[in-house]
């Protein structure tokens, strides 16, 4: 059974600000077992261009067979409050959208022109061609006049990142430290580059907050910037100054246990060899749900036993010695 047959979204999952009628179709949608178990992460850049469930076309029907082509992913999209994965084809110009592991085509809607496939881009270049194919959709679904608003608010977003990145390049340097935009990507995620940082497709309250933590911002600075961030994502106020201001502080004063060289060190910390952010949150959060089963308690109950203390801003430890033939110190 490929599925059911015509499939009118649930409120909880229509699309908003939409300029054309669509109807979100099932059938003959058939993702990928990856995807279909929630293994197949689209937030992550490694996965653009990767093969998220195959269409049926019953219109070309080949020696009795139904035509099959492969619906590859181009990322995550964000639509009015709502994020779905994007699912785009190289020969016809279909637009499927997922969420939980489900895959729809949308009916009543086609790109203006075909996209090229994704084996073509080498690499980094997939993220290229992800952002492209993302743009022609939001083009294609949303209203311009929202799309125009949401771009100048993207744009400065991103301009406040690049503001922050060259204060703290310029103060290592001027502490004798070379940190460029790569360290501090690679310092979230290996799989982030100078992009992802500065440049992210949708501003996001996780963006922003892994951003922070990675040049260690001022807890002024780091308030503005979610503040920010989780008014472009959610469009709405949920999250006050206040509460921002109260998770940056809970998200240092856990990154300050499980990395103590950044608590030590801050933005010049070196992260090649205290490994990344996400890694050391992701590893904590696999701590807390093991104990959590082991303990037949919640969660919250784990993590309150942490008793995790208050940490103040971390000072710098400079003694390294200073390598010969550079005025930059060694890490």
């Amino acid at each position: 059974m490929l599925g059911v047959a015509l499939y009118d979204a649930p409120a909880a999952i229509q699309l908003e600000n939409l300029m054309l009628p669509t109807k979100w179709v099932k059938e003959n949608v058939v993702p990928v077992p990856a995807y279909k178990a929630g293994r197949l992460d689209c937030r992550q850049p490694s996965t653009h261009g990767k093969v998220l469930g195959h269409y049926h076309d019953r219109s070309k029907i080949r020696n009795g067979k139904p035509n099959v082509r492969a619906i590859y992913c181009a990322g995550r999209l964000q639509v009015a409050t709502r994020w779905y994965d994007l699912g785009v084809q190289s020969i016809s110009r279909d637009i499927f959208l997922g969420r939980d592991g489900s895959l729809f085509r949308l009916q009543g809607v086609l790109l203006r022109k075909s996209v090229p496939n994704p084996s073509v881009y080498p690499g980094e270049q997939k993220r290229l061609w992800a952002d492209k194919v993302a743009r022609m959709v939001v083009l294609r679904l949303m209203n311009p006049h929202v799309v125009a608003l949401e771009d100048d608010a993207r744009k400065r977003y991103c301009a406040v990142l690049v503001a922050h990145l060259k204060s703290r390049s310029l103060q290592a340097a001027s502490l004798g430290r070379r940190r460029e935009a790569i360290d501090y990507a690679r310092a979230i995620s290996p799989e982030w580059t100078r992009r992802e940082l500065v440049q992210p497709r949708h501003p996001t309250l996780r963006h922003a907050l892994l951003f922070s933590l990675s040049l260690a911002l001022k807890s002024d600075d780091a308030a503005d910037l979610l503040h920010m961030a989780a008014w472009l994502e959610y469009r709405i106020p949920v999250f006050s100054r206040e509460a921002c201001i109260n998770l940056y502080s809970s998200a240092c004063r856990q990154l300050s246990m499980l990395v103590p060289e950044w608590h030590a060190n801050s933005f010049l910390c070196n992260w090649k060899a205290a490994g990344s952010i996400e890694t050391a949150l992701e590893q904590q959060y696999c701590r807390v749900l093991d104990q959590a089963s082991e303990r037949s308690v919640s969660a919250s109950s784990v993590i309150g036993l942490a008793g995790l203390p208050p940490v103040a801003d971390p000072d710098l430890k400079l003694d390294q010695k200073q390598t010969a033939g550079s005025r930059f110190l060694e890490d």
